[in-house]
């Protein structure tokens, strides 16, 4: 099964036009800068959104993403509608 990382690194990968290592690079860094002391596979949705619309969008910021809202949106409503998947992984 693939991990939490895995899973929003190819998507993420998709909405902003890079290789999936380096979106799943972005994602781990955004993990550390909002809830440096847990594992991905750790995280719960709640946190998970936090880190996607504080951490992503300020890391996607930093490397000049056109449209991080956007960006950051998209992957907000893609793990909504995979939160089932999302408990599946982390279990």
């Amino acid at each position: 099964m693939k991990s939490i990382i895995d899973f929003l690194g190819e998507k993420l990968s998709q909405e902003i036009n890079k290789e999936p290592m380096h979106a799943k690079g972005l994602l781990r860094l955004a993990i550390k800068d909002i809830v440096a002391d847990k594992k991905p596979e750790e995280l719960n949705y709640k946190e998970i959104v936090e880190i996607l619309k504080t951490g992503l969008s300020n890391r996607l910021k930093k490397i000049k993403i056109e449209n991080p809202e956007k960006v950051t949106n998209e992957m907000v409503t893609f793990v909504t509608k995979n939160q089932s998947v999302i408990t599946m992984i982390s279990i």
